[in-house]
């Protein structure tokens, strides 16, 4: 299974991580003036921390090596800012609607 982790998994996961925070910082105003700490860690953290979890709880073959894996289970904590990516996006659509809904009560 690891072939197909580091042969697929991980390249996909990095251009689309990649490519998703580079299109956030270019096209969305709310990103584009500075670095989104959550939006960073989000993309950047549960790299490598998703494959080392797994070796911690799911492969009995490795079980001898699961204390050495412990250490990169802390990444998996970085995907937790993807909940504050959403609450960013959740703002910024918040905000969005309200100018629309003034734009709207405007031209009536």
């Amino acid at each position: 299974n690891h072939i197909v982790v580091f042969y697929l998994g991980f390249p996909l996961y990095s251009i689309l991580g990649m490519a998703a925070w580079l299109y956030a910082r270019t096209r969305l105003p709310l990103y584009a003036n500075r670095i989104s700490l959550p939006l960073t860690l989000a993309v950047v953290g549960p790299f490598m921390g998703f494959n080392e979890w797994g070796h911690t709880f799911w492969f009995r073959e490795e079980l001898f090596a699961s204390p050495v894996h412990y250490a990169f289970v802390i990444s998996v904590c970085f995907a937790l800012a993807l909940g504050g990516t959403i609450l960013q996006m959740v703002m910024r659509m918040a905000e969005l609607l309200d100018k629309l809904e003034s734009e709207e009560s405007n031209a009536a």
